[in-house]
């Protein structure tokens, strides 16, 4: 005979859609913030996760999944993003060789650096230097590229190899 005061049966995860449970979830916007700015102040470091989830003030199993909700992107994706951005920047300067960019970015060495900026961009880092350097001097003011009469104004564009 059943109790007159039983509990409801518990819904489970698997009960619930995937986008609802996720909605409104994730890293809170401050902890998300100092999570990034610690990434942005450190890249040339070699940066774990637990050094990320202690400036986030959060464990690092609940700030991988949060941040992964957050952002869409692991933190360690997230780190390699954006020490590739900033090899972008400091490869268009020409002011800085392949093996100084890694260094200066906590590449474990060039070969490393150079596999994964290939990954993410599908370009060498020399390749990418060679080919975008006169486009990305272009836009700054003063500069005038060596093709300057070829151009048509508007449209400097960054370029990849084709795929």
């Amino acid at each position: 005979m059943p109790r007159p005061h039983a509990p409801a049966p518990r819904s489970t995860a698997t009960d619930d859609p995937p986008a609802a449970s996720a909605a409104g979830k994730g890293l809170r916007p401050c902890a998300l913030a100092r999570a990034q700015h610690y990434i942005d102040h450190h890249l040339a470091e070699r940066i774990g996760l637990a050094d990320i989830a202690n400036a986030a003030c959060v464990s690092r199993y609940h700030f991988a999944r949060m941040f992964r909700l957050s952002t869409g992107h692991s933190p360690m994706q997230y780190l390699l993003q954006r020490r590739i951005e900033r090899a972008r920047q400091l490869l268009l300067s020409g002011r800085h060789s392949v093996s100084t960019v890694a260094y200066e970015l906590g590449f474990f060495d060039q070969s490393h650096f150079v596999n994964s900026f290939r990954r993410v961009t599908g370009a060498t880092p020399g390749w990418y230097a060679r080919h975008n350097r006169d486009i990305a001097g272009a836009d700054t003011p003063g500069a005038v590229p060596d093709n300057a009469a070829e151009r048509v104004p508007g449209t400097a564009r960054l370029c990849l190899p084709a795929a």
